[in-house]
């Protein structure tokens, strides 16, 4: 293998000294390095001889040899000599070096216009930070939704976009909100056989001062269940109270199941707070299990409902002494 002398010239021309074929001056050529080993191509093609890094010596104007151990730290000396034979904006093999820790850090975030180099498995190519992102998120989006956006890619409801953290509340019918107040699944009080139609207490729910308001509706529905006892007439009522007690208290529906076989019932109202000392209610001498229905008197009572308040719910039996019976389940709401 021969050698080479590569000598910057007082002109800035570099002339080329080969151990076999002599002196040469090249026009447009470029200095290639690959697998540990340089050579010179020209413009048209030519590929002339090749030398090893401890073949190649430089010498710039007159000044001494240089020699070399590594072809970065070569190409890098050739680089500052201005060296005809590297194009500085294409990338050479052995021009960048492989060792990280001789780069600065970039400044982040990145603007776009950084350039970065890679390999497409025949040349080196250069690519900008905008490209590498459009190249990523043309992946991404065959792979992964597209971001969300409200009212484009996602519906809105009601004009309102449903995107973001927290709770979404959805009114209901145009009706307003509805308010649970309370609710109940377990069993009430177990009431024995109460001879002639006593009211007794199974339930009360306390509503606090100012729950309900002017203008609200107030809904109720029990379901009463009798455990024991057949033949027994199986009557239930609801008052309404400053106490959870029946003592004082204003009865506000009743409902009664006939034949005396019945085992299972419910009852439900619709309370309309109409003003401070009207609330609008089924009356309740009719005794009916839902009050969608006409009755021949107003059942209106003057209600407080800026103080405690109680809903009682009461069961009435008449029979056989073994009769039980109780509440099963309520549900109360406001609207």
């Amino acid at each position: 293998m021969s050698t080479l002398e590569i000598r910057k010239l007082q002109s800035g021309a570099f002339k080329h000294v080969d151990s076999i074929d002599g002196e040469f001056f090249l026009g447009r050529f470029s200095f290639k390095n690959e697998f540990n080993i340089a050579f010179l191509v020209e413009a048209y093609g030519a590929k002339r001889r090749t030398y090893s890094i401890g073949d190649i010596a430089v010498y710039n104007y007159l000044g001494t040899v240089e020699n070399f151990t590594n072809f970065t730290d070569l190409i890098n000396r050739l680089v500052a000599l201005n060296y005809t034979g590297i194009d500085t904006n294409n990338i050479i093999n052995g021009f960048l070096s492989d060792d990280p820790t001789t780069y600065t850090s970039a400044t982040l975030p990145l603007t776009g216009t950084e350039v970065a180099i890679l390999n497409d498995g025949v040349n080196w190519v250069k690519i900008t930070w905008n490209n590498i992102k459009a190249q990523l998120k043309t992946y991404f989006d065959t792979i992964y939704q597209a971001i969300l956006v409200s009212g484009t890619n996602i519906k809105t409801i009601n004009g309102t976009s449903i995107l973001g953290s927290g709770d979404l509340v959805v009114s209901g019918g145009g009706g307003g909100d509805v308010t649970l107040i309370h609710k109940f699944t377990g069993s009430g009080t177990s009431v024995t056989n109460s001879p002639n139609f006593t009211a007794v207490h199974t339930y009360g729910v306390l509503i606090p001062a100012n729950t309900v308001a002017v203008g609200d509706f107030v809904k109720f529905e029990a379901a009463f269940e009798k455990v024991s006892g057949g033949a027994v007439d199986f009557f239930h009522e609801v008052f309404i109270n400053t106490i959870n007690s029946l003592s004082g208290a204003t009865i506000i529906a009743a409902t009664a199941e006939a034949p005396n076989n019945r085992v299972f019932s419910k009852l439900e109202r619709t309370l309309a707070v109409k003003s401070s000392s009207v609330t609008e209610i089924f009356h309740q001498g009719t005794q009916v299990a839902s009050d969608y229905r006409s009755a021949a008197t107003s059942g209106n009572k003057n209600i407080d409902w800026t103080t405690d308040k109680y809903i009682i719910f009461a069961v009435k039996l008449n029979g056989a002494t073994d009769a039980i019976a109780r509440l099963s389940s309520c549900l109360i709401t406001k609207i």
